[in-house]
C-alpha cells in the first residue's frame, strides 16, 4: 500500500495514519511508534534532508518512509511462485 504524505502532515503522523488504514484499525490502537523508531528523528530526517528512504518494522509491517510517501508491506503481500518438481 502506498500513502502520500499530505502538506503540513508530519512523517510520524502519516505513518500512524497509514498503518491504521493498512491494518484496518483505529489510529489509537496502533502500538506506540517510538517502540519502532524515534518519531522526532523521523520527522526531522524526512522534513530536512531532501530525498531520504527510511525503512523499519512496526505492527508486523515493513514501513518505508520517503520524503513524499509511505509504502507498507508484509510478507503476505508478495506472491511466491511454486517451482514444479
Amino acid at each position: 500500500m502506498e500513502y502520500h504524505i499530505q502538506s503540513g502532515e508530519s512523517a510520524s503522523a502519516a505513518v500512524v495514519g497509514a498503518l491504521a488504514t493498512y491494518t484496518d484499525q483505529p489510529p489509537e490502537e496502533i502500538g506506540p511508534l517510538y517502540d519502532s523508531i524515534e518519531p522526532d528523528a523521523l520527522n526531522s530526517l524526512v522534513s530536512h534532508h531532501g530525498e531520504v528512504t527510511i525503512r523499519f518494522r512496526c505492527e508486523n509491517t515493513t514501513v518505508e518512509v520517503r520524503s513524499d510517501r509511505i509504502c507498507l508491506s508484509t510478507p503476505d503481500d508478495f506472491v511466491s511462485e511454486s517451482v514444479p518438481e
